[in-house]
């Protein structure tokens, strides 16, 4: 099956891992994180506007890839902090 690396300037990126990829008719996206890609920064200092972020940054790579959060079937969320669940 050909794979398509999804990469959009909307998002954060990183050298480690693409922001999407899509195989077939299912777009892969991962290392989806809270920081502002027009400042390099983590959007605010609470769980509630870095979890906003990320969804913001991760509906880039949706749209990107022509697909969009109303396609998504399943998310991972890592949190630094347990106590943090509630609010994200």
């Amino acid at each position: 099956m050909p794979r398509q690396i999804i990469s959009t300037p909307k998002a954060p990126s990183s050298p480690l891992y693409s922001q999407g990829v899509k195989a077939g008719p299912w777009v892969y996206v991962s290392g989806i994180v809270g920081i502002d890609p027009s400042t390099g920064s983590l959007a605010g200092e609470t769980i509630q506007e870095q979890t906003r972020q990320a969804l913001t940054n991760c509906r880039a790579v949706l749209h990107a890839a022509g697909a969009t959060l109303e396609d998504v079937v399943e998310v991972g969320v890592l949190l630094t902090n347990p106590t943090d669940f509630a609010g994200m």
